[in-house]
């Protein structure tokens, strides 16, 4: 009796070996991943750089921040970057107090019908104002346009994020742009 190899145990051993590499990539990248204890990697995270070095999460939000699972967030440090939003006041991590002056240049599309929103929110994520920025000038263009607005709030201290939403009348979360800024409460 002669024994054949049929293309369904070729297709059976291929599957097999297929699924055996995919366990072994998945068991090796858990074990180089952040959270996994290795004696031969001895980072210390102090600084922006090394949190993102390390693979930390980092937050889309300008500055951008690096996170650590306790919650230890580290800031990155700009000089000169270009983007479609430039906020002359409040600057990052600056002291602030009631009524919030907020000034800057954002392109066109951020605006409808020449505003977009502004909220102020605390360590703990509660929401203590909110405020709408005006354009100074025609914002139906793909320019940078002036924008002021003033945002009152009542109780607050220690830190919070100050967060520009773009006006997004469609409702599509992939239409929504975000622009935040680390601040200090008085």
């Amino acid at each position: 009796m002669k024994k054949i190899i049929t293309p369904a145990v070729i297709l059976g051993i291929l599957f097999g070996l297929c699924v055996a590499f995919f366990v072994l990539e998945n068991i090796r990248k858990s074990q180089s991943s952040p959270g996994a204890s290795r004696s031969d990697d001895h980072i210390t995270i102090n600084s922006f750089d090394s949190c993102v070095l390390a693979n930390y999460p980092v937050q889309e939000s300008y500055p951008r921040r690096c996170v650590l699972p306790d919650g230890t967030a580290f800031t990155e440090e700009l000089e000169n970057v270009e983007y479609d939003i430039v906020l002359e006041t409040p600057r990052p991590n600056e002291s602030v107090t009631s009524p919030l002056s907020i000034k800057g240049e954002a392109v066109g599309p951020w605006f409808f019908e020449a505003n977009f929103s502004a909220e102020l929110v605390d360590a703990d994520g509660k929401v203590l104002g909110t405020a709408i920025l005006s354009a100074n000038g025609e914002w139906m263009t793909v320019d940078l346009v002036p924008f002021e607005g003033e945002l009152s709030y009542e109780n607050g201290s220690g830190e919070a994020e100050l967060i520009l939403k773009s006006a997004n009348p469609s409702g599509l979360a992939e239409n929504q742009k975000i622009f935040s800024i680390p601040v200090r409460l008085n």
